[in-house]
């Protein structure tokens, strides 16, 4: 048997990074352009649709330049931490509106830490919109 070395090239169409994305940094359109670029050694599986990049950040360093990997982005959260927040407090047939400050990011479904801005006091709220979280009666 004889070893043989070759250098193979593959290329596609991927949307490549305008600038670079420091981690969790929300992405923005016009960020990224589409180029024809080299796949062939590419680690991770390129965005491959534009509107994949809408609504995300950087899950991590992303380079300028830097081919736009689906490993490389996580979806923005819709409460993010310190951030003033809309509460509603459901118990039985009453529900009470009001504001408190999120103690973590969170999203859509997960339950977060909440401060109650007078008091101080930390109660847990479930994510339920865009700076919005619901407390229930359990």
């Amino acid at each position: 048997s004889l070893p043989v070395w070759m250098n193979v090239r593959a290329y596609a169409p991927v949307w490549v990074a305008r600038r670079s994305f420091k981690p969790r940094e929300k992405l923005e359109p016009g960020d990224f352009v589409r180029e024809e670029r080299d796949v062939a050694n590419l680690r991770a599986s390129a965005v491959g649709d534009g509107n994949d990049l809408v609504g995300q950040r950087a899950r991590n360093y992303i380079a300028a330049g830097a081919i736009a990997r689906a490993a490389d982005l996580e979806p923005n959260p819709l409460v993010l931490t310190d951030q003033e927040i809309n509460v509603r407090v459901s118990t039985g047939s009453v529900l009470i509106e009001t504001k408190a400050i999120a103690e973590e990011e969170g999203r859509l479904g997960e339950y977060i830490r909440v401060r109650n801005p007078s008091s101080a006091s930390i109660f847990m709220a479930q994510v339920v919109g865009d700076k919005s979280v619901l407390v229930t009666e359990r």
